[in-house]
């Protein structure tokens, strides 16, 4: 993400080098502010990775093979001078405002976010907190984005090492120093590429945040860099076909990859390698064989973006969440104008903050100087991340406000696996049953974790009502049989065995009544049997072949199939938006439209197939939630929703003299 140096000779400078910065950054933006023409966008940091890997072996080459040797304090400062302005600058003014738009609940985890950005390991803590980079909770974090830097500066620490151990290798072996770090960057690609590979599939959440399975896209740079590839890329028409070659690549990666493929693993192959073929392509002897692809890269207003595409790069992503959580909404249009406007204050930061203060010459003249200013700059911020973090701690043991205190519990109320009892049936399935467990009257809940949300304002409907209800649900996994992809963008393998599972047991038991809940969040998310992606055009025709299919073999086992209404959902935290002091409750609703944009399209497909196949029972709190234009998040001082897609267990309690009258009419 960071630009070469100033203090790099002239003749180092790469214009188009620079451009394809703007290359990166550019999709990158377009990716975050929403707008999906650009599925890949996010391989743009997988570019900046490559420009880096490459610029600073070449400097770090140059130095060792002239000397013999690296000046760690000389890289390390002009790293500092080039990397802290800018992002403590994006942490002074981002911090207040997301505490300002966040509860004080929240505040402890900005503090240690916005700490671990300053310190460059925020890519430790991300891993650490989250199971999907693309998830919505990781997602509302103004400090995400620094992720990558994390693991950018990290490589700073570790490259000039391995260099430094090369020239030492190539001193007591006489060996030639680029064919030591030749074999050396070799290793550190396959060693890390492999890592990656089985990582993403293991644990694609580690995988895609630390350095150990990122090495190689640096590697892969070190290695072209130790690489004569001038006496190769000789001619404007060979320098040319490389490059175009590597733009199709890259044009391939943005606009081909999707956040649903697994990632990096080998698919970042594609973008690493569509950048050091523009890279190499461009390697000509001098700028009069550049060729023309290489010369529109150096063009004036692509230099301009790719000059400020750091400063771009820290902004673009606080202004695009702190404006749409300061708007209450998700619009792609919001976010657009959110990120054109972080490019004029990239701009201002660049040129009045970060700018000066890395050509100041109090700093260029001294390391000692150098070190002092990063480390107070770094400790002050730290100063102010700790004390966002102790406040939130301690507002957060004082007496709570009665929507507040109701919004707590709301969050604390989670669904578990606890039955009333538990007994095996004739397959060796484990029964949960819940209710009246003696009833000879069976009621069975399946489905994924929307039906949990049920489970305990069902539990007491069915005991009131007389009814054993019987529950099986699995997170992330519909009770149709059809597969979608889970929390960490992978393939559960436990999903399909449950769904069979299910419906083994439903056969078995034959109950009165079997009610199906589930997400209708799965557009966009469902995928083939074996694992693989699917075309989202194919995909609503697999949801409703499967659900089809699904009602065939299930209504013979039961009396009645009874369906609940996916319910609404936000773009938002609503109880962290109801105990904001400076909103009223009212200001934490949400427009219908948005409320229902991700479940409206699966919502209207299974309706359609309830219709089909004779479906009548069916139990819908859309009209308790909604009017016509507005979803409230507080219904009487009641917390609606348990977090942006759930309901609380608080408010479906409410609900159980409905249940009631509905659980009549299933059995």
């Amino acid at each position: 993400m960071t630009n070469s140096d100033p203090a790099t000779p002239k003749k180092w400078f790469r214009g188009d080098i620079n451009g394809l910065r703007a290359f990166a950054i550019i999709p990158v933006v377009v990716f975050h502010a929403g707008i999906t023409a650009i599925p890949g966008g996010f391989v743009g940091v997988d570019i900046f990775y490559v420009i880096s890997g490459f610029l600073i072996t070449s400097i770090l080459l140059k130095e060792a093979t002239a000397t013999g040797t690296i000046r760690f304090g000389t890289f390390w400062a002009k790293r500092l001078r080039r990397l802290v302005p800018a992002m403590a600058l994006m942490v002074l003014v981002a911090l207040p405002v997301a505490a300002l738009l966040a509860s004080p609940s929240r505040w402890p985890l900005l503090g240690k976010q916005a700490g671990a950005s300053l310190l460059y390991f925020s890519n430790l803590l991300f891993a650490q907190q989250s199971t999907d980079y693309f998830a919505v909770d990781v997602n509302r974090s103004p400090f995400l984005h620094t992720w990558s830097l994390g693991v950018e500066e990290q490589f700073y620490v570790v490259w000039p090492f391995l260099i430094l151990l090369g020239c030492w290798i190539a001193y007591r072996r006489r060996i030639p120093l680029r064919r030591v770090l030749a074999v050396a960057f070799g290793i550190t690609f396959v060693v890390s590429l492999g890592l990656s590979i089985w990582a993403t599939d293991a644990h694609p959440t580690w995988a895609f945040y630390m350095l150990p399975t990122r090495a190689w896209e640096f590697a892969a740079a070190g290695l072209l860099a130790t690489l004569p590839v001038s006496r190769l890329i000789r001619t404007r028409r060979v320098g040319t076909i490389v490059t175009v070659a590597g733009l199709a690549l890259l044009g391939y990666s943005f606009f081909g990859i999707t956040e649903n493929d697994p990632f990096p693993s080998y698919i970042a192959l594609i973008p690493v390698l569509g950048t050091l073929l523009v890279i190499a392509g461009g390697s000509t002897p001098t700028m009069d064989d550049h060729s023309l692809p290489s010369r529109l890269l150096a063009a004036r207003p692509v230099q301009w973006i790719g000059t400020i595409s750091y400063s771009w790069y820290l902004w673009h992503w606080p202004f695009i969440i702190l404006t749409a959580a300061a708007l209450q909404t998700d619009s792609v249009l919001v976010k657009c104008v959110a990120a054109i406007a972080s490019l004029g204050a990239a701009a201002l930061g660049y040129y009045f903050v970060e700018n000066p203060l890395r050509y100041s010459r109090r700093l260029t003249v001294s390391l000692k100087r150098t070190f002092i200013f990063a480390a107070a700059v770094t400790a002050g911020l730290c100063l102010l991340a700790g004390s966002v973090y102790g406040a939130g701690r301690y507002i957060n043991q004082l007496p709570l406000s009665p929507i507040a205190s109701a919004a707590k519990v709301a969050i604390s109320i989670t669904p578990d696996d606890s039955c009333d009892r538990t007994t095996p049936s004739e397959s060796g399935i484990p029964i949960c049953e819940l209710g009246d467990v003696d009833s000879a009257t069976t009621v069975m809940l399946v489905g994924d974790s929307h039906a949990a949300q049920w489970k305990a304002a069902m539990a007491t409907a069915a005991s009131e009502s007389g009814i054993r209800l019987v529950m099986r649900w699995h997170s992330a996994c519909p009770a149709i049989q059809v597969q979608v992809l889970a929390l960490d963008n992978v393939r559960d393998k436990s999903c399909a065995p449950y769904q069979d599972q299910t419906l083994e047991l439903a056969k078995e038991l034959q109950p009165t009544a079997v009610i199906v809940s589930q997400s209708s969040a799965y557009d966009g998310e469902i995928i083939a049997d074996n694992g693989s992606t699917i075309p989202e055009s194919e995909q609503l025709a697999t949801w409703e072949t499967a659900y089809k299919s699904y009602l065939a073999e299930l209504t013979p086992a039961t009396g009645t199939v009874g369906v609940v209404v996916d319910n609404p959902r936000l773009d938002f935290e609503p109880n962290e938006c109801l105990v904001r002091w400076h909103l009223f409750p009212d200001d934490c609703s949400s427009s219908r439209a948005d409320a229902f944009d991700e479940v409206s399209t699966l919502n209207d497909l299974s309706q359609k197939v309830w219709t089909e196949t004779g479906v009548t029972q069916v139990f819908d709190v859309t009209d308790q939630i909604c009017t016509a234009d507005r979803c409230a998040v507080i219904d009487d001082g009641v917390p609606v929703f348990r977090d942006y897609n759930h309901l609380s267990a608080t408010w479906t309690a409410t609900q159980v003299p409905k249940l009631k009258e509905w659980f009549a009419a299933l059995t």
